[in-house]
């Protein structure tokens, strides 16, 4: 609703939240929630968790287009989140089917060979829902190799017949480059090397998720997901030398929710994380870069019971 380029504008400005860009359009950005350093958060696409080994995650690529809305909780939530959930989460849904088909389009222009075109879509037909979401956005920039560009998909499909399953598969998909001219212009000490005319960084990110929820009764459910994500970093510099990282992360769940009352719930489950890092600066005694692994096994519980519109209480445990 506020005509907002990536999902970054829409996080600035929240209380509690600082986003921190390194430079222009596409260079890294950060989120910082009540102080916690910016590998503290998790990071989620449709509950498809995205953050680099070790926690990191850069929020640059995150498009505002196909972004229904954005989800943030503030504060430690690594009991029913894992342990990059340290200072708070942040969740992008995107656009999912909801009543008769309908369609949008956009499309801008202006200085500097910038551009922009993105098209929505979704729909509800008997029990089958869909959306989707294509967007570009590029510029050449103020001065040579300071050009930018970013094209993004989602794609949200469901299926439910009965209103006790529901079926889900999400997609979304990233590819960017930005040209890192580096500091230049008024240089009186002779202190800065001058305009960089080829160091660059390219980027791809996806996430996959498939989900079944099936509901037991009115206050019973289980929901069961499994997701990848990958995160393919490159850095381009005849100066500096090239380099990448390489990002893996798979995520099984299934959880019981239970709702003891219109103010009490109750979850509980089970987490399997397989994650896999491969970087150029992590190698082994030849120098050569070699990939490396972690599972994780996670057991969790939570309740929240909610007495006033004020006011709640949740206690949590989780061992991983």
């Amino acid at each position: 609703d506020r005509g907002a380029q990536a999902a970054l504008d829409v996080l600035r400005g929240l209380p509690g939240i600082d986003i921190n860009q390194s430079g222009g359009r596409g260079t890294v950005a950060s989120a910082f929630i009540r102080g916690g350093d910016s590998d503290y958060n998790l990071i989620m696409i449709d509950g498809i968790p995205m953050n680099d080994f070790g926690g990191g995650f850069d929020l640059a690529p995150l498009p505002a287009e196909g972004v229904e809305q954005v989800e943030v909780i503030r504060g430690p939530q690594s009991a029913l989140y894992g342990s990059n959930a340290v200072a708070g989460t942040i969740n992008l849904e995107t656009i999912h089917g909801d009543g008769p088909p309908h369609f949008s389009f956009l499309g801008e222009a202006g200085s500097l060979y910038t551009w922009r075109l993105a098209t929505e879509g979704a729909g509800l037909t008997h029990g089958f829902s869909w959306g989707y979401s294509l967007s570009r956005i590029q510029t050449r920039g103020q001065v040579q190799n300071d050009g930018y560009r970013n094209q993004t998909s989602t794609l949200s499909l469901g299926y439910s017949r009965s209103p006790r399953r529901e079926f889900h598969v999400h997609f979304f998909g990233d590819a960017g480059a930005v040209g890192l001219p580096g500091p230049y212009g008024s240089d009186p000490d002779g202190l800065f090397p001058g305009l960089d005319p080829s160091t660059h960084q390219r980027q791809n990110l996806f996430g996959y998720q498939a989900s079944y929820t099936e509901r037991f009764s009115s206050k019973f459910q289980q929901v069961t997901s499994v997701s990848v994500a990958t995160d393919r970093f490159e850095f381009i510099s005849p100066s500096e030398g090239n380099s990448f990282t390489n990002n893996l992360r798979l995520a099984a769940t299934t959880r019981s929710e239970i709702a003891f009352s219109s103010t009490d719930t109750f979850i509980a489950g089970f987490e399997y994380e397989r994650d896999s890092y491969k970087d150029t600066y992590v190698d082994d005694a030849t120098g050569a870069p070699f990939t490396l692994g972690r599972n994780s096994y996670a057991g969790f519980a939570e309740n929240r019971w909610t007495p006033s519109d004020r006011w709640y209480i949740t206690a949590g445990v989780r061992l991983d």
